[in-house]
C-alpha cells in the first residue's frame, strides 16, 4: 500500500536521533486514516527535521515474520505468563503447526505449548502461549521461543519475560491511567506479588537457599506488613478435622507444597508390615494420587488453582479396617504455620498466602 500526497493525518512522528537520511526503514506505531497499527514504513522523499516529524511519501511495508505482541499473566489459576503472538499472512505457513518452547534459569517451566486456536486475547487478534511458573521463580526470566515452518525451513524467534516485569508495566499502567484496572485487579495483582516476595523468603530460609543465586529475587512487592493477629483469627476456623473409623494409619501429616504448581501433601504412617487397601477421594471428584515409600502413604491433590487455595477439600481415606474423612484447605497449612512458626518470614510468607488467597477468591467470583 502507497500513500501518496497530504501529511497523514495525525502525521507520522519519527524518532530520528543519529539516523540517516532518508531513504531508510523505521519502525513506528501509529493510528491514520488507512487504518494502521504498528507498521514499518520507508520514507523516501521526506523533509525531515531531527525533532522527528516526517511528511511526504509512505510506504506500508508488509511484516515478513511473526512477532511478540504483548504479554499478561494468568490471573486466575495457576501463575502464568501469556506470550502473545501476532501472524502475518504468509504464504506457504501453517500457524497451526507452530508451537513455543520455554526455558527458565533455575528451576523448571512448561517445556512445551502448541498452537491453540482458540487462545487468543480478547480482540481476537493475538495468539497466546503459555509459561506456568511458581511462587518462587516470579523474577526469574522466562526464554520463550517460537517455532514455525515456513517451506521446508523451521523457523524461530525468541522473547525474554517474567512475572515481575508485567507488574513493573502494571504499575505504570495505572501511573498513566488510576482507572486502567478496578480494584479486584489491583488487589489480586498486588497480593500475586506479595506472595511470591514474603514466600520466596520463607522458602529460601526453609531449603537454605541463597536469594539471587538460586533463584532471582522478588523484589517488586507492595505490603510492607500485615495485620498478623487479624489473620491468625480469620484462619482459627480452618482447622483440619479428620473422623477416623478403625482406619490403619497410627500418624497423619499435611503440608501445602508451594515450591511448585499448589499441592496439598498428606502423609500417612500404617502400622509396620500393613499391606492392605490404601485409597484416597475427595467428594468433589478432585483427583487424588497415591503412592507408598515404606510404611508411609502419601496422598495428593495438585494443581490447585489460586482461588481454590481457600476451599475445603473433603478427602476420604480408606483401608482394610475402615475410612478417615477430613476437611482440609491451604488456609489449614496457614494455621498450622501460625501455631508452628515464631520467626517474621514465616508469619509474613503465611499472611501473604492468606492475602492471595482471598484476593483470587473475590477476583474469581467478582466480588
Amino acid at each position: 500500500m502507497v500513500y501518496t500526497g497530504e501529511p497523514l493525518t495525525p502525521e507520522v512522528t519519527v524518532s530520528l536521533g543519529d539516523a540517516p537520511i532518508p531513504p531508510a526503514e523505521y519502525s513506528v506505531t501509529f493510528e491514520n486514516n488507512i487504518e494502521i497499527g504498528t507498521a514499518t514504513i520507508l520514507i523516501t522523499g521526506s523533509e525531515i527535521n531531527y525533532t522527528g516529524t516526517a511528511t511526504g511519501t509512505f510506504e506500508i511495508l508488509g511484516a515478513s515474520e511473526p512477532k511478540f505482541a504483548t504479554h499478561n499473566l494468568v490471573l486466575s489459576g495457576q501463575i502464568g505468563v501469556n506470550f502473545y503472538m501476532e501472524f502475518p499472512a504468509i504464504d506457504g505457513v501453517d500457524w497451526s503447526t507452530s508451537y513455543m518452547t520455554f526455558t527458565i534459569p533455575h528451576g523448571t517451566v512448561t517445556a512445551r505449548d502448541d498452537f491453540d486456536p482458540t487462545a487468543m486475547n480478547r480482540k481476537a487478534t493475538y495468539y497466546s502461549f503459555t509459561a506456568y511458573v511458581n511462587s518462587i521463580q516470579m523474577a526469574e526470566p522466562i526464554t520463550a521461543t517460537f517455532h514455525w515452518t515456513e517451506g521446508e525451513e523451521e523457523k524461530t524467534i525468541g522473547n525474554t519475560y517474567a512475572v515481575r516485569d508485567y507488574l513493573i508495566g502494571f504499575d505504570a499502567a495505572l501511573a498513566e491511567d488510576p482507572d486502567a484496572y478496578d480494584e479486584l485487579t489491583i488487589d489480586l495483582v498486588h497480593a500475586l506479588a506479595d506472595y511470591g516476595h514474603y514466600v520466596q523468603a520463607f522458602l529460601a530460609d526453609a531449603r537454605g537457599w541463597t536469594i539471587g543465586e538460586d533463584y532471582a529475587e522478588m523484589d517488586k512487592f507492595y505490603a510492607n506488613s500485615y495485620d498478623i493477629d487479624a489473620i491468625r483469627t480469620a484462619v482459627a476456623d480452618y482447622a483440619i478435622d479428620i473422623g477416623a473409623n478403625g482406619a490403619d494409619f497410627t500418624k497423619f501429616t499435611f503440608t501445602t507444597v508451594l515450591d511448585s504448581a499448589t499441592t496439598f501433601r498428606m502423609q500417612f504412617t500404617v502400622p509396620k508390615g500393613y499391606s492392605g487397601a490404601f485409597n484416597a477421594e475427595t467428594s468433589d471428584g478432585t483427583p487424588v494420587t497415591v503412592r507408598k515409600s515404606g510404611t508411609r502413604y502419601t496422598a495428593e491433590i495438585a494443581d490447585i488453582p489460586a482461588h481454590n487455595l481457600g476451599k475445603t477439600f473433603e478427602v476420604t481415606i480408606t483401608t482394610g479396617n475402615g475410612s478417615a474423612t477430613m476437611n482440609l484447605s491451604a488456609l489449614s497449612y496457614v494455621k498450622i504455620a501460625f501455631d508452628a512458626f515464631t520467626d517474621a518470614n514465616a508469619k509474613n510468607a503465611m499472611a501473604a498466602i492468606y492475602t492471595y488467597a482471598k484476593a483470587a477468591e473475590a477476583f474469581k467470583s467478582g466480588n
